[in-house]
């Protein structure tokens, strides 16, 4: 084995040393080397470019089989990239050979819930703390919003728990023969991926908002199949019929083909600089790509991590940043992406179905939650439609006017006269609605501060400064 090992480095280093040598004689400027780069990346991308699903079956019994050759190897689902009937273009007229392409918009990466913070010590339960480590955590929430609109966050905790019972892997065993054994030698908060990666492609993905993170496996309350939320907002789950495929070794073309045919992609760039030279751009979301002034670019989402304090403890917090990093570095002779993809091969892919909203009994006052655009918020709130307005404050009226649809008035509120009660409708807060209002005369005068303009951008610019002022302060 250590011959064989030595004799594989050995064949990798010749073909590098000599992959360097073709390059050269064929580079006779830099704009040369780079041209002839891209060309080579191209035409590999006409060898098997395959996602992988690890394969299972279903028995009599209802469990779940994933069957093995040995013990530590694997039989996968492969599906071709390269094929346009299975895959085709997820946003019609844009594919791989679209000048830009973009998933999600930069400017909304910073008010998805899974580009922040956890803001709190995670470390407690292995198999979250590996989720929010590998980035996957991220993926399933950023998948969450291209697919389905919706700003979340995964619940792990409801992977874990969601679980099929019947769980099983079987192999052949040189001594025992065929083997049928428990798939998972424990359950809870051991840091195997796969407990939420099968949960959640047996039972979809619920947001944390609903079953929180925060819960401690295996003494979390929660019953063995989750079926309603900790808080009592709805019991939504989202990617039904989602797996995590696998991609390996991918090129660019390869790569783009991922993008704009399957969605969201989580990966690593490798970087081949010539002869032993390489590197790794790592924990990286793949949201698209631009050409701006000829210069070629990845729109990504990059992983930071940033050392917290919670009271007298330390600990290590993830979020995401918007950046554009090169498709084509400079020096670089070969570049692979390799990485996961969440991608539905069924015929039906179900949407999430959203109940009527229902309603909260408590809900923020106006200097807590200030709307942004529908379904991201500033704040981390539930969203104007998930709870009924207060009907006792001055904010009651700017709560319902920035519900989905049309503003809730009460039918007795429809047609106002100067005799209708201010208790059964409320003053209007914007200077324009006070205008039409025949009792503006009586309406307190705190009810529309002087100088307000209904603009949420105004409202949010000045959050802004109250939030970065004191942070100011005490720098100076």
């Amino acid at each position: 084995m250590l011959l064989l090992f030595f004799s594989i480095c050995e064949f990798r280093i010749f073909n590098q040393l000599l992959l360097v040598f073709i390059l050269t004689a064929f580079s006779s400027s830099k704009k040369d080397h780079i041209g002839y780069t891209r060309n080579l990346l191209e035409t590999r991308s006409n060898d098997d470019a395959l996602l992988k699903h690890q394969k299972y079956t279903v028995g009599t019994d209802g469990g779940i089989y994933y069957n093995q050759p040995e013990y530590d190897k694997y039989e996968y689902d492969e599906l071709d990239i390269n094929s346009d009937k299975q895959f085709p273009p997820l946003q019609e007229g844009n594919d791989e050979t679209s000048d830009q392409f973009r998933l999600i918009k930069e400017d909304d990466v910073d008010y998805l819930k899974a580009s922040q913070k956890l803001q709190f010590d995670f470390y407690n339960c292995g198999v979250l703390s590996v989720s929010i480590i590998n980035g996957e955590y991220a993926l399933y929430g950023f998948s969450a919003y291209a697919n389905h609109n919706a700003n979340i966050t995964p619940s792990i905790i409801y992977g874990v728990e969601s679980l099929p019972d019947k769980i099983y892997r079987t192999y052949e065993d040189y001594l025992d023969g065929q083997v049928t054994e428990d798939y998972f030698s424990g359950r809870g908060c051991s840091d195997d991926q796969d407990l939420y990666r099968i949960g959640f492609e047996f039972g979809g993905v619920v947001s944390s908002d609903c079953i929180s993170n925060k819960a401690i496996l295996p003494e979390s309350d929660q019953p063995s199949q989750p079926n309603q939320c900790e808080i009592g907002i709805p019991f939504v789950k989202y990617l039904e019929g989602f797996k995590l495929w696998s991609f390996q070794y991918f090129t660019v073309e390869q790569f783009k083909r991922v993008l704009s045919r399957v969605g969201v992609a989580f990966g690593y760039i490798w970087l081949y600089f010539g002869g032993p030279t390489s590197a790794i751009r790592e924990n990286i979301i793949f949201l698209g790509w631009e050409i701006v002034d000829d210069i070629e670019s990845w729109i990504v989402a990059e992983q930071v991590y940033t050392e917290e304090v919670d009271g007298v403890n330390y600990y290590y917090d993830y979020h995401y940043e918007v950046n554009k990093i090169p498709m084509y570095p400079e020096g670089i002779v070969i570049q692979e992406f390799t990485g996961y993809v969440l991608y539905c091969d069924s015929d039906i892919c179900p949407k999430p179905q959203i109940p009527d909203p229902i309603y909260c009994e408590d809900y923020p006052d106006d200097e807590t939650c200030v709307p942004y655009e529908e379904p991201i918020t500033y704040c981390e709130v539930d969203q104007y439609d998930d709870c009924e307005c207060p009907e006792d404050t001055t904010f009651t009226q700017e709560c319902k006017e920035y519900q989905k649809g049309q503003p809730i008035i009460p039918d007795k509120c429809k047609t106002i006269t100067i005799e209708t009660s201010l208790q059964d409708c409320p003053c209007p807060t914007t200077p324009a609605e006070l205008e039409k209002d025949p009792r503006k005369d009586i309406c307190a005068p705190q009810d529309v501060p002087k100088g307000a303009s209904g603009s949420i951008h105004t409202m949010l610019s000045l959050n802004v400064a109250v939030l970065v002022l004191p942070f100011v302060m005490l720098l100076c």
